[in-house]
């Protein structure tokens, strides 16, 4: 602990109360508040060396203090000369911390602090006539500590994933699997109703100051914790902080490479270490309008976060994934408008190698962006630059698909043919239709005669496939090449039916060989 901090006692409350007493008078005396420069202790220390019950009694002593003045007049009418120091004195009343899981604990003290807050925010959103400095140093200084202490808390509830499992909608209304949206209040900060009066008042004066103040105050340190703190369980603590970062990116040119750079340590964390994080998606949100703002051709480090930042989200279990998967699809959109040729390029190659090999809804979830890099690459792209690294690859990971024994895999690979780049390749300017064909064939033309949907009973072995949607659509794209690549298609159709033959006639041998040793065996 640092020197001069508190140091708890065993001999009752008595002792207790004047060793805040002392604390009170060392270091909570100032107009800065328990964050003063110079201060030895805070509340931090405070929280690491008093247990529940002494921290119980401590949310009590804090009416003593000189801070909680039931007399406070309002700021409207009180005198303009002394305004900004009474305008102090409340910010300082509102910068103690009370224990808000405990509702029958110091309840009037939480009622005024409430009720001063909001007379904070009434007065800066319509301050009188009579004074136009509200908007001080001072003032900002002890609201920017007041913000500090309050919002940078110990999350009051568990900062862990939240149970998915448990929660199909956390955002939208609150409502859980069973109708109602009380499975969702143990994820609510309680303290929430008076930190949003605070985030409200905070963002007001970070739009309206100006001046060395603001960069000192607002600084890298600052933004930090503001990342660090989307980890909240608390929805509307996160698309409040959504709100204020964004603002801070856009009015201090000389932090954007600091918060791009914390969003990214979060991701690497999440991906790499935890595989906890509850503000993906808000981070995602954040990032949206950052990376529309990026200049072609994107810079090395740009392109480093998509290779290395925000690819890699697709190793998370799709549990996890589909909460922010929407915005991450919406990125990875947006980078391929920027550069679809290297953007692309990474993509297609980060995708395959995280590509799930046997969960289906997973790997829909991720077709869905294959389809979006055909929806933006050219011809010219495909046959040179990054692209052309990646062709091969590409058609192999179609092929994977394809052959999937999930009909809904195999169904969205099959309709990536209907893509207008794919189509006009294959069947219409015959760019690269030998080069696909000549991967996808065994599947094409597995799928659609000798899928196990082909009734042996009804039909002979290599007959069309009916009644399947899978084997229709793999014969609509054979017929497309039967009449373009005919030559080409007869004398892999030949190669086809000769393997075909002889894998038969090798599965019929081992099941013959089974049954005829099957009762005698040991």
């Amino acid at each position: 602990m640092r020197s001069g901090g508190l140091s708890k006692t065993k001999s009752g409350p008595s002792n207790l109360k004047g060793s805040f007493d002392a604390a009170k008078d060392s270091n909570f005396g100032s107009v800065a508040g328990p964050n003063a420069a110079g201060s030895d202790v805070g509340l931090a220390d405070i929280h690491e060396d008093f247990d529940d019950h002494d921290m119980d009694f401590m949310h009590c002593m804090w009416q003593n203090w000189d801070y909680m003045d039931f007399e406070l007049p309002k700021l409207e009418d009180a005198d303009p000369e002394k305004r900004e120091e009474l305008f102090v004195k409340k910010l300082h009343l509102c910068t103690l911390v009370y224990n808000h899981r405990d509702k029958k604990l110091a309840v009037e003290e939480k009622k005024i602090q409430m009720d001063t807050i909001k007379e904070i925010k009434e007065y800066v959103d319509d301050p009188p006539l009579d004074d136009e400095g509200c908007f001080t140093d001072v003032i900002f200084g002890n609201l920017v500590n007041c913000f500090e202490e309050q919002a940078f808390q110990p999350l009051s509830v568990s900062s862990e994933r939240i149970d998915l499992y448990a929660l199909t909608d956390m955002k939208e209304g609150g409502v859980g699997l069973g109708g109602s949206g009380a499975g969702l209040d143990k994820y609510l900060e309680p303290s929430w109703p008076y930190l949003k009066v605070i985030y409200e008042v905070f963002l007001k004066y970070v739009n309206r100051m100006k001046g060395a103040i603001l960069k000192e105050l607002v600084d890298k340190r600052l933004c930090g914790l503001l990342i660090e703190r989307f980890n909240t369980s608390d929805h509307r603590e996160r698309d409040m902080l959504k709100t204020v970062v964004l603002r801070i990116y856009q009015k201090f040119m000389e932090h954007r490479p600091a918060i791009r750079t914390f969003i990214n340590s979060s991701f690497y964390r999440f991906i790499y270490e935890t595989g906890k994080h509850n503000g993906v998606s808000e981070l995602l949100e954040v990032l949206e309008p950052i990376i529309s703002g990026f200049k072609t051709p994107l810079k090395p480090e740009h392109i480093a976060t998509l290779d290395k930042t925000l690819v890699p989200l697709h190793k998370a279990e799709h549990l996890v994934m589909q909460t922010y998967h929407k915005q991450l699809k919406k990125l990875l959109g947006i980078m391929m408008e920027k550069d679809p040729d290297r953007c692309g390029a990474i993509i297609i190659r980060r995708v395959a190698s995280f590509w799930p090999l046997r969960h289906g809804p997973k790997q829909v979830a991720m077709i869905g962006e294959l389809e979006d890099i055909l929806e933006h690459i050219s011809a010219e792209m495909w046959q040179g630059g990054e692209l052309l690294k990646t062709r091969r690859l590409f058609y192999k990971l179609i092929n994977h698909i394809v052959g999937s024994e999930h009909f809904q895999v195999s169904e969205r690979g099959l309709k990536l043919w209907q893509n207008r780049f794919l189509y006009e390749g294959c069947f219409n300017r015959h760019i690269f239709s030998k080069e696909i064909l000549d991967i996808t064939f065994h599947q094409l033309y597995f799928k659609s005669h000798d899928h196990w949907h082909n009734n042996e009973g009804l039909k002979g072995e290599g007959k069309e496939v009916a009644g399947c949607k899978v084997g229709d659509l793999a014969l609509k794209v054979l017929y497309g090449y039967k009449k373009t690549e005919t030559a080409y298609y007869e004398e892999l159709k030949k190669a086809y039916t000769q393997r075909r033959k002889s894998m038969m006639k090798a599965e019929k041998g081992q099941k013959e060989a089974k049954g005829s040793n099957f009762f005698f065996e040991d």
